[in-house]
């Protein structure tokens, strides 16, 4: 790309290669100058570079002045609504994708603009634009609302969910719907939504999808992410939710799809692509949410093996990963009957690879963590009597076998290495690592 330096009155072209985030920000700047037609074309020139951009840099870049300098072009019919709003949905799905938060937006003069032509546009009893409230929607709650005030959360929700609802296969209906869910999750936890302004119409989406494959997926997380995060302080409606639509086996099966699709050998040294980021969504999700949404051994075992199989698929790329695949361990071990899976946690070789990875001389803090988190939360298990006899009995059995495992791989050696660090993880990675090494230890 050629650029052109004000210098002395007049542009001068400058020949040196130009970094994404500056290519960015000169193209923002000299929208002004251009027809309403040439500015979308500049637009999607922008949205390329914004793919470019690291994380970092992208999140440098969303500056309350430059929102307020999109206002002024606005404003002053420099930029028209329309073209802004392709800016801004951009924005918004590239930050919601790389989990940037920014406050800036919200202290802007071009959201507070948005939420009144939001009112406006509600209050009109006829010729009402739905699709511009839509979109209005989608960037008001841009990048986490967190005090949406409740006549605005009434018109959002339902008017994203309707969205939401579209059962086209059009590639253009796909990037709506899933805009829209995605934009549903801006909304953020705690922000109180009554159950009847969406239980029926998301449900209705997961199902669709489950029977016809409709939705990309991204869309398909964002929605069992909506449904999960909205039940939050109601734990048996959200059970007995999750069990009805299969979220376990959902996951597993999402989990796999991706594993399955990464080309993992690429990925080393590369930008992180939108499905690694999909399937970290997914990690977080069921790590977070595993407690409220049990299924049965079958389902569970599945999720297992998947586990393990993504752990191998990402062990040489993504520590944060392999870090959340003992997290998730972790959790299954700590909510469910040992008598259940720990056996299999045992003949299927999470205990197996969790020792050799945590011998490893190049091991990652992270990673260090997710397999201190998941031997505490076995040992605490192991320790947990069982008020059946049976499962009693089989507890002894597992238990003593675990402990021939971990002697047999120098489990307390391990364990003992890391005294010193117990501190330092806990206050890198917000974690909950007993400091006492005895607590690691299975003792018959």
């Amino acid at each position: 790309m050629i650029m052109k330096e004000f210098v002395d009155g007049k542009y001068e072209e400058e020949n040196r290669e130009i970094p994404p985030k500056e290519k960015f920000l000169y193209l923002l700047n000299d929208l002004r100058i251009f027809t309403e037609d040439e500015q979308k074309q500049k637009i999607e020139e922008m949205n390329e570079l914004i793919d470019e951009i690291s994380e970092d840099e992208f999140e440098s870049v969303l500056s309350k002045e430059i929102f307020d300098k999109i206002y002024e072009m606005i404003e002053k019919k420099k930029l028209s609504m329309g073209n802004a709003i392709l800016l801004l949905k951009r924005i918004e799905y590239c930050t919601l994708l790389k989990r940037i938060w920014n406050e800036d937006y919200h202290l802007s003069l071009l959201r507070k603009m948005i939420k009144k032509m939001m009112k406006e546009e509600e209050r009109k009893k006829e010729k009402k634009n739905e699709m511009l409230l839509v979109d209005l929607c989608e960037c008001y709650a841009m990048p986490q609302e967190y005090e949406m005030p409740k006549e605005l959360l009434d018109v959002c929700v339902p008017c994203l969910l309707k969205v939401a609802l579209n059962k086209e296969r059009s590639k253009e209906a796909q990037r709506e719907v899933e805009m829209a869910l995605i934009t549903l999750n801006c909304i953020y936890s705690f922000e109180v939504i009554e159950k009847e302004m969406f239980l029926n119409e998301i449900k209705e989406i997961i199902q669709y999808h489950q029977e016809h494959h409709n939705l990309t997926w991204l869309a398909y997380q964002s929605a069992w992410q909506f449904l999960i995060e909205r039940l939050y302080n109601n734990n048996n409606l959200k059970r007995a939710v999750v069990n009805e639509l299969r979220f376990v086996k959902e996951a597993t099966n999402e989990l796999e799809e991706l594993t399955k699709y990464v080309n993992w050998k690429k990925e080393k040294g590369q930008k992180e692509t939108k499905e690694i980021r999909i399937l970290k969504r997914w990690q977080c999700l069921i790590s977070v949410n595993f407690c409220d949404c049990r299924s049965d051994k079958n389902e569970c075992v599945d999720l297992i093996e998947c586990i393990i199989r993504l752990y191998w698929a990402a062990r040489d790329t993504y520590a944060e990963i392999v870090k959340k695949c003992f997290d998730i361990f972790a959790e299954m071990m700590r909510q469910l009957q040992l008598s259940v899976i720990a056996d299999y946690f045992l003949k299927g070789g999470a205990f197996g690879f969790a020792l050799w990875e945590i011998q490893q001389s190049t091991l990652n803090d992270e990673i260090s963590c997710g397999c201190m988190r998941f031997f505490l939360e076995t040992s605490i298990s192991l320790k947990s009597k069982m008020a059946n006899e049976t499962d009693e009995a089989k507890r002894k059995v597992i238990k003593k076998e675990t402990l021939d495992k971990m002697e047999e791989e120098g489990y307390e050696d391990a364990i003992a290495s890391f005294h010193k660090k117990f501190d330092y993880l806990n206050s890198c990675y917000f974690s909950r690592l007993a400091k006492n090494i005895a607590d690691y230890f299975v003792n018959i």
